[in-house]
Order: structure tokens, then C-alpha cells, then sequence
């Protein structure tokens, strides 16, 4: 009963061992830990380098994982790029986390595919003294608490707890719903404006999708892509989201330039850029046209596959915009102004900074730094969080010409948009 590819334990024997441990460990009141791996975004390798090299990987990692665990632990391969580690007679508390850190070290080395791939993998754990559940239970949630390490962007540990497996049952609930939502179109966008301080006049906007959720309400799906597995559906809703606005926005607007967010997490989903150069492809936007915000993940400097991405979008015409500059309290450098980025055109500064602005002697002349830096490497500057005449006034003070907030409106349909000053023209 071994895994074919990989030559390790594979689901039944694994299954076998599990019953055995499960009254040994309720007879002889010890421990025993149940370690479920999966690793991150393999099916992008299998796109990528197809299934071959993936299978390789697949060998290479259970190799890695058998050595850095020790042959007197159970390893097994679950299935496609699922791994579980049964540990039996666990003594020390730290003794899994020991373990746990040799896996991850495990994964430190590049594997023989391409030029060197380097790969991350999510962690869920769960212990037992056996008279708390059956194999299934354990393997379930073990799986349960490995789903809520990769929702806080993967490469984690997690230890089982009760909200484990209510996440778990409500993601894919929830995942089954967003893909008929997007079949009966029911996803809508609204709209944040800029205005331009001087005049009023509208000079770009922000596109949000949202979700009008039979049971729960207005929802904001990019909180519920983070978490999930189904590439497909996340860059569908990706692709809609840049459909949809273009096509609004064309009729009234046909010059107005419309901001995306595309988190990190999107950014390196299989089939996103892909989704979205169709979208390009059918609307041929003239550049300048469609921005792409991108956020501030550390993940973003050292993640090859999202930089690639986004070095794509900047090819097509399509200027990147960094979001929330100076937050972290410390005086950015140019480079990291534009988090090291070809193609960055626009910046904001977030409704902290300007509080920070008019309320606070100490830091005012931290935040007219920040903004000279902004102006100085060439940026479009765009301050949010914009409440009253007093905050326009500070910040043409400054020499900021854009602003988003209250004073002006809040998120809106488009057909509103024409009623919040003139659009964009040529």
C-alpha cells in the first residue's frame, strides 16, 4: 500500500496506521499528531512546466519530508500534492513544533525544475490522546486547520480549533455560492470617485465589486478570494470585475481612467493575467485607461510570478498605482515608494496620514516629506479620506491635486457618476 509516484505511504495505509495509533495512544495515555501539508499553488507549476515537472517536485518533496521527519514517523502521500505526517508517543510540547520547522526547512532548497523553483507549503496540526476522534475525524480536521494556515497567505502553521472546521464548511459554501453568483450575475460595481481639488472636475475612479448576498448582504468578494482554492473562480471574478468597468464606463465615460485592486494572492492564481489579457484583448483601452492598485504585501518583493504578472500588465499599457505610502510611520525611498516596480504612475496617501496632516504638529512635516518624495519621483499623488473644505485647503496647500472622501461622495453606480462633476475628456 505505497504511493505510486512517490514510493511513501499512501492514503490506505496511512488510514490503517491512523485506526492502530488512535486506541494505542487511548491504552498507553500518550499523544500522538496528525500533520496535514499541502503545497501552495502546485497546480501553477503544472501549468507552467507541465505535469511531468510537477511530478518530479512531487517526488522531490516526499523525499525531503521523509528525511527531514525521520522513517520512524509515518509519512504518507494523501493525494496530489497533499502530505500527511503521523507522529505517535509525542513527548515534549515543543516536539511538534520541532518538527513542523524541519519541515519548512525542508523546503528552503530550490527543487530541479527549470532554473530553480522555490516553494512554500501550508501546515495544519492536530494532536490527540485517542479518545477524542476516529481516523476520519482527525484527518478532517487536520485538513480543516491546513485550510486556515493558507488563508493567512500560506507558508504557516495552524494548530486545530473548533473555528477551523466552521471556516472550513463556511469557504466552501461560500465558494459554491460566489460561482452561481457569477452565473446569474449578481455581482455589481460601484464606483469611488477622484476629484480634482482645484475644480471638482472627476478625474478617475475606483472600481469595487460587490455582492448582494441573499443572507448576509452587501459583501466585498476580494475578502472571500484570499481564501480560496478554486483558481478558475478567482480569476473570473478578476476578469469580471475589468469587463464590467470598461464596459460601464464606456458610453459616459469613455476617458476616464478606472482603478482595479489585484491583491498578491490574486496576482499568482493560474489563469488570472491570463482572464484579464482577454478582457484587454476585447476592449482595446487606450493606455492609461485601466490602473492596477497593488497593495503592500512583503510577499510582493521576493514573488517572481506576481512581479511577472504585473510586468505584463505594464507592457499592455496599463500603469500600476501603490496605495497607502508612509503608513508604516517611516520616510520611504524612492525604490520602495514604488516597491521596486517598473510601470508605478499613481500614489495614494491613505486618510491616516492626513488626520496625522492637520491634527499633529509632530508629524505634519513627516507627511509634506512624504508628499514632496511622491511629487518629486514623478508620481500622480491621490489623497483619500477627504471630509471637508478645511482638508481641500491643506492639501493644495501641499500642492496635491487629487482627493477622494466624503466631501465629495462615497461609492456610487454609474449612472450616478454623472451627476458628480464632468468626466475626464480629451
Amino acid at each position: 500500500m505505497l504511493d505510486g509516484l512517490t514510493g511513501l505511504a499512501n492514503r490506505r495505509l496511512l488510514t490503517s496506521r491512523l485506526e492502530l495509533a488512535i486506541p494505542r495512544a487511548q491504552r498507553e495515555r500518550t499523544r500522538l499528531a496528525l500533520v496535514f501539508l499541502d503545497l501552495d499553488r502546485f497546480k501553477a507549476v503544472n501549468d507552467t512546466y507541465g505535469h511531468e515537472a510537477g511530478d518530479v517536485v512531487l517526488r522531490e518533496f516526499g523525499a525531503r519530508l521523509l528525511d527531514s521527519v525521520g522513517a520512524r514517523h509515518t509519512v504518507a502521500r494523501f493525494g496530489g500534492d497533499e502530505f500527511v505526517v503521523l507522529v505517535e508517543d509525542v513527548g515534549r510540547d515543543d516536539q511538534v513544533d520541532e518538527l513542523l520547522d524541519a519541515v519548512r526547512s525542508s523546503l528552503d532548497a530550490p527543487f530541479g525544475v527549470g532554473d530553480g523553483l522555490h516553494l512554500t507549503a501550508s501546515l495544519g496540526v492536530v494532536t490527540s490522546q485517542g479518545r477524542d476522534g476516529s481516523a476520519v475525524t482527525l484527518l478532517r480536521d487536520a485538513d480543516a486547520a491546513m485550510y486556515r494556515a493558507k488563508a493567512r497567505r500560506r507558508h504557516r502553521a495552524r494548530a486545530f480549533d473548533a473555528p477551523s472546521r466552521s471556516e472550513v464548511v463556511w469557504r466552501l459554501r461560500v465558494e459554491g455560492e460566489l460561482r452561481r453568483a457569477l452565473e446569474h450575475d449578481e455581482l455589481e460595481l460601484l464606483y469611488r470617485p477622484s476629484h480634482d481639488l482645484a475644480s471638482g472636475r472627476l478625474v478617475g475612479v475606483d472600481a469595487l465589486v460587490r455582492w448582494a448576498h441573499p443572507e448576509r448582504g452587501l459583501l466585498d468578494p476580494a475578502d472571500l478570494l484570499e481564501t480560496m482554492d478554486d483558481a478558475e473562480t478567482v480569476a473570473r471574478v478578476g476578469a469580471w470585475l475589468t469587463d464590467r468597468a470598461l464596459h460601464e464606463l464606456h458610453a459616459d465615460h469613455p476617458h476616464l481612467p478606472v482603478a482595479i485592486d489585484l491583491p498578491t494572492h490574486l496576482l499568482v492564481r493560474p489563469g488570472f493575467t491570463e482572464g484579464l489579457d482577454e478582457v484587454l484583448d476585447h476592449h482595446h483601452p487606450e493606455p492609461g485607461r485601466l490602473v492596477v492598485r497593488v497593495d503592500g504585501s512583503p510577499a510582493l518583493a521576493t514573488d517572481d510570478t506576481a512581479r511577472a504578472a504585473l510586468a505584463h500588465l505594464v507592457g499592455r499599457g496599463v500603469p500600476l498605482a501603490v496605495g497607502d505610502v508612509g503608513a508604516n510611520g517611516l520616510l520611504p525611498t524612492p525604490g520602495h515608494l514604488t516597491r521596486g516596480l517598473d510601470g508605478v504612475a499613481h500614489a495614494a496617501l491613505g486618510h491616516r496620514m492626513l488626520a496625522d496632516l492637520l491634527s499633529s504638529p509632530a508629524t505634519a512635516p513627516f507627511v509634506r516629506a512624504v508628499v514632496d518624495l511622491v511629487r518629486a519621483v514623478g508620481l500622480e499623488l491621490t489623497v483619500t479620506g477627504i471630509g471637508d473644505a478645511a482638508d481641500v485647503a491643506a492639501l493644495r496647500a501641499l500642492g496635491c491635486e487629487r482627493g477622494q472622501g466624503p466631501l465629495f461622495s462615497g461609492p456610487v453606480p454609474v449612472d450616478q457618476l454623472r451627476h458628480l462633476g464632468s468626466a475626464a475628456r480629451r
